[in-house]
């Protein structure tokens, strides 16, 4: 995968934090599913921890089922730490 394609879902993640439309942020789900449930099968057999992390990364923000955390609060939590879990896999990979 191209390094810079992996700047995608945390630089998502972080706009996630603003007031945005609705559809803004399922197209952050599907945007932080698809990578973190891309690297989970790309460390499979590598890094356990990172299969767990970014596993669990992807079914939070799973856009088919998706799970409700009740409030705005909640989930700009869950976007800061997706993209700082991006951002440390992004350095951790390439530098």
């Amino acid at each position: 995968m191209n390094k810079q394609l992996l700047l995608i879902p945390a630089v998502t993640a972080l706009a996630a934090l603003l007031p945005l439309p609705y559809m803004f942020y399922l197209v952050v789900k599907i945007i932080i599913c698809g990578f973190a449930a891309y690297i989970a099968y790309k460390e499979f057999k590598n890094k356990l921890e990172l299969v767990l992390i970014f596993g669990v990364l992807a079914v939070i923000f799973n856009p088919i089922i998706p799970i409700s955390f009740g409030t705005r609060g909640v989930w700009m939590i869950l976007d800061l730490i997706a993209a700082a879990a991006f951002f440390w896999y992004y350095k951790k990979k390439w530098f």
